[in-house]
């Protein structure tokens, strides 16, 4: 077997491939989905065919349903398809992004310049979702540490000053009957908790993209402390960037709008594409839905119109993209260092709330007995 950068192609044992119909509803992880576009860069400028690449990756990832998806597709191009349908067998499985440049690669005869671009997105995309989960996991960790122990203490430890307390007759003071009340509660109806608990994530996982529910839950994050501006700006961030891309590899504007309605996920882009799409048909600029839309910033309205007065719209929105990137990051960061001390004061807050209740009727013990 041929060797390539001391990897043997065509080298993967054989094993039981994951049927198709069970890699349907499958999403190949973005750092997968990165390393695919990135190799299949890299060995194609090192005069490597599609086919030795697809083998490479195959032995190189580490994910199997990974690995099946692309046998499958070294399987399509050996048959003769192209590698844009043989990725669009899989468009569920891929980023559309990733598929549309591949897309606009072939039929410009620019597949390494397209891809290469697809891997800049995929790695910015990356990042700044690395970014948003790394500053999410700090808070995340702490709120459920301290749920864990309140419901702990009041499982545990509430019971056992409450027999204390109850020994010694005294009527309890409000905040520690409210504990006790709490504890009884949760020991009682634990099981209808926890179902309503299950329920509600259930609910919400198998409803949440529903068309009569999605504007909702949206609308509702759009509207909370924080998470709007962060939101709002990634939303922008991914606008602005798939179409400077996808309208620069040369995709027909109709789809470029289309992509950059589904990349933002976010209601309110994709009420802008939609009224950018009844704009285009109409006869007018893309930027004529921006000036009455609340939601986009004015600076970036005119450097829209500007973009398209001097023909460098792709220029334009690429350098609005870096911007708002740059200030995802930095709103990250911002978000990081201010969470560390409010999470640490409302933690603070509510054990040392529990601790005193706790002790309020020693409090009155002593007080009787003076």
């Amino acid at each position: 077997m041929p060797t390539v950068f001391g990897i043997t192609i065509g080298a993967e044992t054989a094993r039981k491939r994951t049927p198709l119909k069970l890699l349907v509803r499958y999403k190949v992880p973005l750092a997968d989905q990165l390393t695919i576009a990135s190799q299949l860069v890299m060995f194609s400028k090192a005069g490597l065919t599609f086919i030795d690449t697809f083998e490479i990756l195959e032995q190189q990832i580490a994910n199997p349903k990974v690995k099946d998806i692309i046998f499958y597709i070294t399987e399509d191009v050996k048959a003769g398809v192209s590698l844009s349908g043989s990725f669009h067998a899989f468009d569920y499985n891929f980023e559309e992004f990733l598929i549309a440049m591949i897309d606009a690669g072939e039929a410009s005869g620019e597949i390494e310049k397209t891809l290469t671009e697809a891997v800049s997105f995929l790695a910015d995309s990356q990042n700044i979702k690395k970014k948003v989960k790394g500053a999410m996991a700090y808070p995340v960790v702490m709120l459920s540490i301290t749920i864990v122990a309140v419901i702990v203490m009041l499982i545990f430890v509430i019971p056992t000053f409450t027999e204390s307390f109850s020994s010694a007759g005294n009527a309890l003071p409000g905040p520690t009957q409210l504990l006790v009340d709490m504890s009884e509660a949760l020991k009682k109806y634990y099981k209808e908790m926890i179902a309503v608990i299950v329920s509600v994530v259930v609910f919400f996982k198998l409803c949440g993209k529903k068309p009569w529910l999605r504007p909702h839950i949206h609308n509702f994050f759009d509207h909370a402390p924080v998470v709007k501006v962060l939101r709002r700006k990634i939303a922008i961030a991914r606008f602005c960037r798939v179409y400077s891309t996808l309208n620069g590899a040369g995709v027909i504007i109709h789809e470029v709008i289309e992509m950059c309605r589904r990349a933002a996920d976010n209601y309110k882009i994709e009420q802008l594409c939609d009224a950018i799409k009844t704009e285009i048909e109409a006869g007018n600029p893309v930027s004529t839905p921006f000036y009455e839309n609340k939601y986009i910033p004015v600076d970036l309205t005119y450097m829209i119109k500007s973009g398209e007065k001097t023909g460098q719209i792709d220029d334009m929105l690429s350098n609005a993209a870096n911007m708002y990137e740059e200030d995802v990051r930095s709103t990250v960061a911002t978000i990081s260092s201010l969470m560390e001390p409010i999470l640490i004061l409302i933690v603070g807050s509510i054990l040392g709330s529990i601790v005193i209740a706790l002790f309020l009727p020693m409090f009155s013990m002593f007080e009787n007995i003076k």
